[in-house]
């Protein structure tokens, strides 16, 4: 009898362990600071940061195209200058890879000579533009025109450095070939850089004597950088503003 008794709480003991380990959450490895949410959440998110005044780790819902420090001052800087109050999302496109989210809320604004905040309320409309990086939702542009500038420019600069390395590269190539290359591929070790920070990159009449790069930046009105082995342009965003 005792032997049976023993069996049987040997095998609850055992039934139990399975039952408990299948009640444990499955274990998940999201990108590092990603929220898998839809667009409209995102924003929800980064504005409930603004209005519990809780900014401390708010950049992860920017994109990784953004420059955290660009990320984290604006964030610092907009919480600093208003005190958000209610708020309300609503999704306005999503195409799978980008989404416009609009967002109105109200708030009161810093009062620079006082430093204290303004008891009357306003009332302001954003619309907060997406991408889908990795699976997951992040902001590109917020809507806000120093800021977005600010990343505009960012994003050409990466892609004419990108550019520039790729000229290095050729000089490089050329000095063990009877040639420059014809291919940005083969460029790429020599400099290790990306071409990626462009939406395109490419390379033409490439033999002896010259190449042409000719690359698309992924500014939100994409600009074309071509260079050779004498110049290349354009060579500011404001030229890049000026060809459109």
């Amino acid at each position: 009898m005792k032997s049976n008794s023993a069996k049987k709480i040997v095998f609850m003991l055992a039934s139990l362990l399975v039952i408990a380990g299948c009640a444990q959450p499955k274990p998940t490895t999201p990108i590092p600071g990603a929220e898998d949410l839809p667009p409209d959440k995102i924003v929800d998110r980064l504005f409930s940061s603004f209005a519990f005044d809780d900014i401390a780790g708010a950049e992860k819902y920017f994109s990784t195209r953004i420059p955290q420090k660009l990320a984290i001052d604006f964030i610092s800087d907009f919480n600093a200058s208003k005190r958000v109050g209610r708020f309300k999302t609503f999704l306005v496109n999503d195409s799978g890879k980008e989404a416009e989210v609009k967002v109105i809320y109200n708030f009161s604004a810093m009062n620079a000579e006082t430093g204290m905040f303004e008891t009357k309320k306003q009332v302001d409309t954003r619309h907060i533009k997406l991408l889908k990086e990795s699976d997951y939702w992040k902001i590109s542009s917020m809507g806000i025109e120093e800021f977005d500038q600010a990343v505009e420019k960012h994003m050409f600069m990466e892609c004419l450095g990108a550019v520039l390395d790729a000229v290095v590269a050729q000089e490089k190539y050329r000095r063990g070939h009877d040639a420059y290359s014809g291919t940005i591929g083969s460029l790429v070790p020599l400099v290790s850089f990306d071409d990626a920070k462009c939406a395109d990159m490419r390379v033409s009449n490439a033999d002896a004597s010259g190449y042409l790069i000719e690359a698309v930046t992924r500014n939100s009105k994409p600009c074309d950088i071509v260079a050779d082995t004498d110049s290349y342009s354009p060579a500011t965003y404001e030229e890049c503003l000026m060809a459109e």
